[in-house]
């Protein structure tokens, strides 16, 4: 859960470096758990968690969150700051 509330952490750093308000600040949370419902619903309806072995399946999504979330920094827009921290709850579900 830990990369779930990162954004937290930074979010008086990421404030100053793109000018956001608390409301935009905010979506870096908020849109972490839109991406975990988007990965909930494709997890289930392409039927992963019976097609792939268990070890791998985390594995492989606990890796590709901590990548996405990893970007957060490297990129230089707030939007790309969002698609990143919704493709981490993404591959958190």
């Amino acid at each position: 859960m830990s990369l779930w509330f990162t954004a937290n952490a930074v979010t008086p750093q990421l404030q100053a470096r793109w000018g956001l308000d608390a409301g935009a600040a905010g979506w870096l949370t908020t849109i972490v758990q839109l991406g975990f419902v988007g990965g909930t619903a494709f997890v289930a309806i392409l039927n992963l968690a019976d097609l792939w072995p268990a070890r791998r399946l985390v594995a492989a999504s606990c890796l590709l969150a901590a990548a996405a979330n990893a970007l957060v920094v490297a990129g230089d827009s707030y939007t790309f700051a969002l698609w990143m921290r919704f493709l981490t709850g993404f591959f958190l579900a």
